[in-house]
C-alpha cells in the first residue's frame, strides 16, 4: 500500500500546536473573552527546514535513485547516468526542451530519467513510473532524520 503521512501530521499538529502556545499573542488571546470571529486572509507554512529537515531525506532519496536506476534503467545506469552530475545535466537538458517544467523538481527527474531510458534503449513504461514512485516515498521519509 501507499505509506502512511499519519505520524507526520501528528508531528505537525504537535509542532504547531507548540508555536502557538509559546507565543504571548496567542496566550493573551486565550485569556480574554472571545469576540467576532474574523475572516482567515491567509495562511503560509514554509516547511523547509522548520518543521523537519529537508537535505537529509533529498539526499538519501536521491542516493536510492541510483540504486533504483540500476535496478530498472540498467543500460542507462551501466552508461554511467546514475552519476549525480550526469543526471544534473539531464535534467537541465530537460527544462532547456521543456522550459515550463523548470520549477517542477518531480517532473524535471521524470523527463530526465525518461530521456536517459530512451536514449539508452532502456523500457520506460514502467521503469520510470516507479522510480519516481520510490524516490518520492524516501523523500518524503522524514521520520529517520528528525
Amino acid at each position: 500500500g501507499s505509506p502512511s503521512y499519519s505520524p507526520a501530521k501528528a508531528q505537525l499538529a504537535t509542532c504547531m500546536q507548540q508555536l502557538a502556545l509559546r507565543h504571548s499573542a496567542y496566550v493573551h488571546w486565550r485569556s480574554t473573552p472571545p469576540r467576532q470571529p474574523t475572516r482567515v486572509r491567509g495562511v503560509t507554512l514554509d516547511l523547509d527546514d522548520t518543521l523537519w529537515p529537508t537535505m537529509p531525506p533529498v539526499l538519501h532519496a536521491q542516493s536510492e535513485l541510483a540504486a533504483d536506476m540500476a535496478e530498472l534503467l540498467p543500460l542507462a545506469a551501466a552508461a554511467g547516468c546514475s552519476d549525480p552530475a550526469v543526471f544534473k545535466k539531464a535534467m537541465d537538458d530537460a527544462v532547456t526542451s521543456q522550459p515550463l517544467i523548470k520549477h517542477d523538481m518531480s517532473e524535471k527527474r521524470r523527463a530526465a530519467l525518461t530521456e536517459l531510458a530512451r536514449q539508452h534503449g532502456d523500457d520506460t513504461t514502467i521503469a520510470v513510473d516507479e522510480i519516481m514512485r520510490r524516490f518520492l516515498s524516501a523523500r518524503a521519509d522524514v521520520a529517520s532524520h528528525l
